[in-house]
Order: structure tokens, then sequence, then C-alpha cells
């Protein structure tokens, strides 16, 4: 029976596709840019009013979506049928489906399957612009502007600005609205005075109507205005900055210089650095200072994510409430960045402190999601020193960087006191980008490409650098003469390691409708619309494949303790879900064998050191920023407690993660 009705809603969907063709009905192109550079396309095709269907598709990288949905609305802007197939962002079928009879609306994706009796707007797991629009529109209609949505969560809308733009001779009245409800802060989106869609995203990748282009950076900057205004007013309620200085007391503090806790420890800071730190006896405190009890729990540094990429401004609050006072980005809008950085620094938003990556990569079709690119030497010596002159730490060479600039680059960045560090670019091995001076090598698949023959390696700029690894890293034989070679390689020119396993996890070892392991213990915690695309994420296809996966992931974790056990400098990062993924990726090193003690110091003072930042940061010093985490646990002995933080500082200031969590939309740990 299922069947049966799964066919006959595909064919009347279908059938909407086909009346609007006939009938010429109203179509609006829209382009899909990701940085500025076009990516994609949408086309919205309405045979009659509320019976709509959307193409729509993007590349990156070889990845990205290519989809056809239909779907209906009834009167109060609600769905009655939706269907959705093509492949996802991954290249994975699709096949989602939604329809309401007799007051039941059920549901099924690779994300999840169900049904309620509650009305509501269903948001489709596989959706686009065009859906986020069609919410605004039901929510315009809804008592109080607010709805529930399906599968689950309940939206609100707030109507912020209004703004006419123009261009070919041509205008539009606009009005800027807030989604809250969804994420972890408002989604913007811009509708014309027809309520249709005019804008939707944001500069890492955009929708607009084709031709109105140029526009975008402006509605763009517009929308970030609007957004960072009431995170301003937010911000100053979620700190406290001790007048007369703090002392923490009775607390395990973690040496990791020792790799070892100091019980019954007294902290005592002023302003923002660490001004005493004191074992056993209790020194008396004047009446005025604040005093705050451990109670032994564990007393650390600031934790580091060594691999971010902050694409809106909760990121930071999701980094600090999970007790990550530092991040290092490595790839984002060089503006937008330092602007969210500076914010950060002067607490007008809630985030950590910001290390600085700048991504460049190659003018060719699979080019990373990047301003920056890069064809010529010329272009390259101009890519560094403006990356220098902005005071970054780091180059980051993405994947389809020409190796033929690779050595310049490095002499450039070198010489202004720049680390270098990425992709291997399509055609070279690690070992060549090793030899010709990278200090550092980002994600754990390019062990594995190193040893896949030229053929693969001249095509990891594409998907192949996830699929050929999946299907292969299990057949490396890790005591060979060659990984032999490999690793002394990397002992020789000290290169640092930045494996993000978290990253790769989903893909070889996911499964549809199954949580994300990174993310299952705090599912229940996060918006009911952010668990759901925790879901899946899974690159294989058969189950044979996912047999290969499977094992080719238990290889690379045994590459990651094989390279520890050789001395090789590792900073953990995650290139995820900003805060919660970090402790799994330290999990994920414990679980490979890595002590606990050991992986806490690679996420503190490891981490500083190799950034060039252990005089200041990392660890708990006299003269040392007051960048603290109080975790209720003992992370030395079970690195899952790194999860239960109590109590955060960053350079002086005072926050309390469960406050820091409600203000985001996420359910407090207490």
């Amino acid at each position: 029976m299922k069947r049966i009705l799964a066919a006959a809603l595909a064919c009347a969907v279908s059938g909407l596709a086909l009346q609007a063709q006939a009938a010429g009905a109203s179509e609006r192109d829209y382009s899909v840019l990701m940085f500025g550079h076009p990516a994609g396309h949408m086309k919205v095709v309405e045979a009659v009013t509320g019976q709509r269907c959307v193409d729509f598709d993007f590349t990156d990288r070889g990845r990205g979506p290519v989809t056809h949905s239909c779907f209906t609305t009834d009167g109060a802007g609600l769905q009655t049928r939706l269907v959705v197939t093509g492949v996802d962002y991954l290249k994975v079928k699709v096949d989602e489906r939604f329809s309401l009879e007799g007051g039941v609306a059920t549901w099924s994706s690779g994300a999840d399957a169900g049904s309620s009796r509650a009305p509501g707007f269903y948001v489709p797991a596989n959706g686009e612009s065009e859906d986020v629009a069609a919410l605004v529109r039901a929510l315009l209609k809804a008592p109080n502007h607010e709805l529930d949505v399906l599968p689950g969560g309940h939206a609100r809308l707030e109507t912020v600005a209004e703004r006419t733009v123009s261009a070919g001779g041509a205008s539009r009245n606009l009005v800027l609205y807030f989604i809250d409800g969804l994420a972890f802060g408002p989604v913007p989106v811009w509708l014309d005075d027809k309520g249709e869609l005019f804008l939707e995203g944001d500069t890492w990748m955009v929708t607009v109507p084709e031709g109105w282009e140029g526009g975008a950076p402006e509605l763009i900057a517009a929308q970030k205005a609007a957004i960072a205004e009431r995170a301003f007013a937010e911000a100053k309620a979620l700190q406290h900055r001790p007048e007369h200085g703090l002392a923490i007391i009775n607390a395990n503090l973690f040496d990791p210089q020792t790799r070892t806790l100091k019980p019954d420890t007294t902290v005592i800071v002023n302003g923002d650095r660490i001004l005493r730190v004191i074992s056993g006896a209790r020194p008396d405190f004047p009446k005025e200072m604040e005093v705050v009890d451990a109670h032994g729990r564990t007393l650390a540094p600031g934790l580091f994510d060594m691999h971010v990429h902050i694409a809106s401004d909760p990121d930071g609050t999701l980094d600090l409430m999970n007790g990550i006072t530092t991040v290092r980005d490595l790839g984002d809008d060089v503006d937008e960045l330092l602007e969210r950085r500076e914010r950060f620094a002067e607490g007008k938003l809630i985030g950590p402190r910001i290390l600085l990556g700048g991504l460049m990569d190659g003018t060719g079709p699979l080019h990373g999601p990047t301003k920056v690119l890069v064809g010529t030497a010329d272009e390259a010596h101009a890519a560094v020193r403006m990356f220098a002159d902005h005071g970054y730490d780091q180059i980051k060479i993405y994947s389809s960087f020409p190796p033929e600039l690779v050595p310049l680059v490095i002499a450039d960045a070198h010489a202004r006191g720049l680390r270098v560090s990425g992709h291997i670019p399509a055609g070279m091995t690690m070992s060549q980008a090793v030899q010709a001076g990278y200090d550092e090598v980002q994600h754990a698949n390019f062990w594995v490409l190193n040893f896949l023959g030229p053929e693969v390696n001249a095509r990891s700029n594409g998907m192949a650098r996830f699929t050929e690894v999946g299907a292969h890293a299990k057949d490396l034989d890790l005591a060979s003469p060659e990984v032999k070679a490999f690793v002394k390689l990397l002992q020789d020119h000290q290169t640092v390691v930045d494996p993000t396993l978290v990253a790769f996890e989903p893909m070889f070892l996911g499964a549809p409708r199954t949580l994300t392991p990174s993310l299952a213990p705090v599912a229940a915690r996060l918006p009911p619309l952010v668990a759901r695309g925790a879901m899946g994420g899974q690159l294989w296809q058969t189950e044979a494949q996912r047999a290969d996966y499977a094992q080719s992931y238990a290889r690379m974790k045994q590459f990651l303790k094989l390279l520890h056990d050789s001395g090789i400098r590792i900073v953990p990062g995650t290139d995820g879900m900003a805060g919660f993924e970090l402790a799994h990726e330290l999990e994920t090193y414990v679980s490979a064998g890595i002590p606990a003690p050991e992986v806490l110091y690679m996420a503190t003072l490891g981490a500083a050191r190799v950034m060039k930042r252990g005089g200041e940061l990392g660890s708990i010093e006299p003269g040392k920023f007051a960048d603290l985490v109080l975790i209720d646990g003992d992370p030395t002995r079970d690195i899952s407690d790194v999860r239960k933080v109590d109590w955060v500082m960053k350079g002086g200031t005072v926050y309390d993660p469960d406050a820091l969590a409600r203000s985001i939309g996420v359910k407090p740990r207490h």
C-alpha cells in the first residue's frame, strides 16, 4: 500500500511540472554564488497558485546537490504534498516525500520518517532557498507570525528592514525577514513586494535572481548588520567581568607540561591575566575579590579547535559554551572574519580568540570556497602579501592550487613569518608538499592519498580525495617500507598534522537516519532541525562499499596512532559544527590508543606552541591570559568529561555555559 501511495504522489506532483510547461507558467531563474563566484542555479516554476516545482543545483569542489522538487500548499501556505528527487551534496540518491491526508502529515527522507496530526510547515531535509521563502509566506499568514514546523520545532518571523534595489533600469522593493527557531541564530531572507524570494544566504553561499547578482553584497552586508545589532544587545548580558579580581579555589589543575592534575590548587586572576597559582595552602583574599569554589573539579586551560570556519556569529557562542577559548580559522571571507574577530575581542559578540589562516586556491572549476584565487606568480605574491599585511598567522593552500607556484608561496610566507599548511594540490603528493616546505597538512585523507598513485592524486581536488580513500585505505600496509619512509620524512621536517577525523567519520561510518557519532551525545539539546541535519552523511552507496569504508576509517585511526608514536605533532581540529564536535575528535584520538592526558595536552599547550602562542596561552601559569575551563570530571581519566563544562573564562571575562546555550536555542546541560 505504501508503494502505491508513493507512486500516486509522485505521479500527481510530476504532473504539476508537465502542467506548468503546458500552461506557460511563470518562471523565476536564480544564480547560486559561492564567495561571489557562480556555483549553480535554481529555477522556480509556478503552474497555478500553490503549486510549484524547483530545480536546484550547485557545484562545490566536485560535491553538490542536483535536485528536482514539486510541492503544493494550502490556503495557509502549508504543504499538502511534496516530492524531492535527485542526489544530495555527497551525490547520494535523494527520494524525499511528504503528504497531508485526512489531517495526518506523513514524511520520509534519508534523514528520518514520521507522521503527525498536529499541523505544521514541513521543512525538507533536502531543501533549498525557495523552501525558506515558502516558510516566510506561511508565517506571514499565521497568527502572530509563528507556527510549528515539522519534523519538530517552532518558527517565528520578524520583519527587520525594507530596501529598494535597482539593476539594469529595473527596481525591486524588498523586505528583510528573520526566521527564528530553525538554527542557532536567525535565518535571514529577502522577499520582494510580491512575496517572492529575492535573496537567501550569505557570503559563503547565496541565492539571488539572475541579473541581480551585483546587488548581493549590499544586501548581505545589511542583514549581517541587523544580526550584529541584535547580538550586541545580548552579548553584554552574557558576560561578567570581576571588578576586583577572582580566585578559583579547591581545583584539580591540569598541567599540560607534566600531563598531570595538581590537587587543591588556587588560581588568582587579575584583569585579563593569571596573577598567581598556589598549591596547598590557601592565601587570604581581599573581601571584595570574587571566589569560585571548584569543589575538586578539573580546572584546565581553555581548549583550542585548530580547524574551524566561523560561518556565523553563533559559532562563537557554541565554542565558548564548550570550553573552546581559541580557534584557528582556516578559510573565510577576509573582511568578515577580521570584523568578527575584532568584535569577539572587544566583547561586542560572544566568541573565542581567533588565529588566522588565509585560504588560497587556483582558478580551476574545482576551486575551493575563497575569493583568493591564484593563477600566476604575481597573483601568488600579492595573495601572500595581502594576508601578511592583515596580520594572518599562516597560509592555507587548497586542492586546485597550481603545484608549480607552491614553492613561491612557501618562500614568500616564510619570509614574512607565516606558517604554510593546507590540502595537497592535485598532481602532488603529501611527501612532495612536505619536501617543498609545508609546515603542516590538513586532513588525514592526504596521508593515505600519498600512496594511491599519480592517477588518483591528479583527481584529488574532487570527490576522489574521499572516495578513493574510502575504498583503498584499508589496504595500506602501515609496516611497509614506503610508510616508514613517509613517517621519517615527517619527522625530519617536523611536520605537524591536523587530522580532522571527525569530518570523515560520518562519510565513512554514517548511515541513513542515524545520528553522526560526534553529535549523538548532544542531539537532544540541539534545535530539532539542527539535530535532524546530523543524520546520515554517509558517502558509501552499497553494502560492499560500507564495509570497505569502515575498514578504511579504522586504518586511518591506526595511522594516527603510528604518527603519534613516531613523535609527529598533532593538532586537534574539527572542520564541522562549532563547539560540540571537538570533544569527539579528542575521543577518537583516545580510542585510537593515545593516552587521554596526551590528547588534552594537544588541545591546550600543544596547539598553543604550534602557533607560537605558548608564552601566553595553553597552560595555567602566572602572566598568561586567563583562559580557563572548569570541568565536572577528570578528562585525564575519561576524555569525554571535556563535554561537562561548568564554567568558562576568556581573558578574565566569565561565562555561564548554560546561559550561553539558552541564548542560541540550545538546551542547557544542567
